[in-house]
């Protein structure tokens, strides 16, 4: 039985059609990957389980997540570190200075800006 099993199974594979099938399916899953769907998620086997069955579309696609966040974080660092300094510019400022800097008159028997 066993026998006759394996030798269909290479006749489909050595036809005309088989072969072709199996080369088309190898590269679509290759590249496209195995849809493990949750599996992904269960706790230390899911991240290997992805490993094995991404494909390059999965592969690109955490790169670039990876990248965005990347260049996010760098944005958001390179605001808090505009931000210390403009807080730094201001602190330094006596009253009079602030007054001009914010495009007001100062009027300095009364000290208050106009």
């Amino acid at each position: 039985m066993t026998l006759a099993i394996a030798k269909l199974a290479l006749d489909v594979l050595t036809s005309r059609i088989g072969l072709p099938l199996v080369v088309a399916a190898v590269i679509v899953i290759g590249y496209e990957g195995l849809p493990i769907g949750p599996l992904r998620y269960i706790p230390f086997a899911g991240q290997y389980l992805a490993m094995i069955t991404d494909g390059r579309v999965d592969r690109v696609r955490a790169q670039e997540r990876v990248n965005v966040e990347n260049e996010a974080r760098a944005r958001a660092m390179a605001l808090i570190e505009q931000r210390n300094r403009d807080n730094a510019e201001i602190t330094d400022l006596d009253a009079a200075h602030l007054c001009a800097e914010l495009g007001g008159r100062w009027v300095p028997n009364e000290n208050r800006c106009d």
